[in-house]
């Protein structure tokens, strides 16, 4: 038997996953001659720093046994990497097919980080209050950011504002219209999204006070000047 096995299928997913865990598919190939003795399904990893996976330079590892049906599912992945796969089918004499795929799974597994900056302290007032603040994410990036209020009244401040182009830290900018707002303490929640799926996130809260009505004048008492002065 001179002749390699033939045929077979390799799925990979082609994802950016916060899940620990890849699930691999194949379809068996085949062989007239001795036959398939195994089908093992091998990994090597990269590291995987702001959206990019590093060149795929390191050696093969075995994941589960050639034995395996399909799927195989590999539990064994780590944050901050990319992997890719293949399948080594060996025949019964030696000959070997390999199945390869250009898809690679990007892991990221770790929570992005912001704040909203504290400036301004307060109390604010009026249709344009500016809160800005920043966002970074070392793996996957940024996706989004969203602040909300709540206290004596809740809401939206912004959705999805315009961040700064990487690299991180990426930065935004948000105006708040508080008029019509009760005066108070309010809470600005940030949540920060990366582009993992699902997504990490992380949230940020600070406190602003809330100032929109003017001040109230009230007289206690009133006595009239006697001859006028």
């Amino acid at each position: 038997d001179a002749a390699a096995p033939t045929g077979g299928t390799l799925t990979v997913p082609n994802v950016t996953t916060s899940v620990l865990s890849v699930t691999i598919g194949f379809t068996g190939s085949v062989d007239a001659d001795s036959g398939v003795a195994t089908g093992q399904i091998q990994r090597r990893a990269a590291t995987f720093t702001n959206g990019t996976c590093a060149a795929f330079a390191g050696g093969w590892t075995d994941i589960g046994t050639g034995v395996a049906p399909s799927p195989v599912v590999d539990t064994t992945v780590l944050t901050a990497n990319c992997y890719e796969y293949r399948r080594v089918v060996t025949d019964n004499v030696g000959n070997q097919h390999i199945l390869t795929s250009g898809n690679v799974v990007r892991v990221d597994n770790t929570a992005p980080s912001g704040f909203i900056d504290p400036a301004p302290i307060g109390p604010v007032s009026g249709s344009a209050v500016v809160l800005t603040g920043s966002a970074s994410d070392a793996n996957s990036g940024v996706n989004h950011v969203d602040m909300t209020f709540s206290g004596p009244a809740s809401g939206t401040v912004c959705a999805s504002p315009s961040l700064s182009v990487p690299p991180d830290p990426r930065t935004f900018s948000c105006t708040w219209d508080s008029t019509g707002k009760p005066d108070g303490t309010y809470t600005l929640t940030l949540v920060v999204s990366d582009n993992a799926v699902p997504a990490n996130t992380y949230t940020y809260t600070r406190t602003i006070d809330v100032d929109n009505q003017p001040p109230l004048i009230t007289f206690l008492d009133f006595q009239e000047p006697v001859g006028g002065q």
